[in-house]
């Protein structure tokens, strides 16, 4: 995400509750699912390169919006 770029990413990651927003900068797909992969693919290729540019701006801004200061916190949460 913070690389600007349109996401794919599996159901089963959890970065995505942070770092995708479907339709928005990318699309989830069900990885057991073969339909699923497939429609997540052809919908990231039927856009418009003016639709993938702004997937992939949504992308960084989302991604950019997590400081290091709030990763420290993240990581310390675990460690109590």
């Amino acid at each position: 995400a913070s690389m600007g770029l349109p996401l794919l990413c599996s159901s089963r990651v959890n970065a995505r509750l942070r770092y995708l927003k479907e339709g928005v900068n990318g699309f989830v797909f069900n990885p057991t699912d073969i339909d699923d992969i497939a429609r997540v693919f052809l919908s990231i290729m039927n856009l418009t390169d003016e639709e993938l540019d702004e997937m992939g701006n949504n992308s960084y801004n989302i991604g950019m919006s997590y400081t290091p200061q709030m990763w420290a916190s993240t990581i310390m949460s675990f460690v109590k």
